[in-house]
């Protein structure tokens, strides 16, 4: 809820993120005109689109599109867990168990949209 309008909406919708001063902008570095409609249900950083802008999505490379941040997000999992590993085996403490299935790191808010998905406007 707004202070000073008392308006009330979601911290994630496209009207609240278009009039954002820059310096707070940059702490979410997401395009407004990408948060609305179906695509309200996940944010992509300002570089991803800003470079599927330019692919001009098509629906082969909507699906493209959608695979490669799903390797990127699966990547970044990777990599946090190899320097989890590695900071508990120089701390000499035991590591906690850590998801090795995609679904158990992964969750239908963090997965990474489809292909059509990233075709609607």
């Amino acid at each position: 809820k707004c202070q000073s309008c008392g308006a009330n909406c979601s911290s994630h919708e496209q009207k609240l993120l278009s009039v954002l001063p820059e310096h707070v902008r940059h702490h979410y570095p997401v395009d407004p005109l990408w948060a609305g409609g179906k695509r309200a249900q996940f944010h992509l950083h300002r570089a991803v689109t800003t470079l599927l802008d330019e692919m001009m999505v098509t629906y082969g490379s909507g699906d493209l599109a959608a695979r490669l941040l799903k390797r990127a997000a699966s990547q970044d999992y990777e990599d946090r867990a190899a320097r989890y590993f590695t900071l508990m085996k120089a701390l000499k403490k035991p590591p906690q168990p850590y998801p090795k299935e995609e679904t158990e790191f992964m969750s239908m808010r963090s997965y990474p949209p489809t292909g059509p998905t990233l075709l609607e406007r």
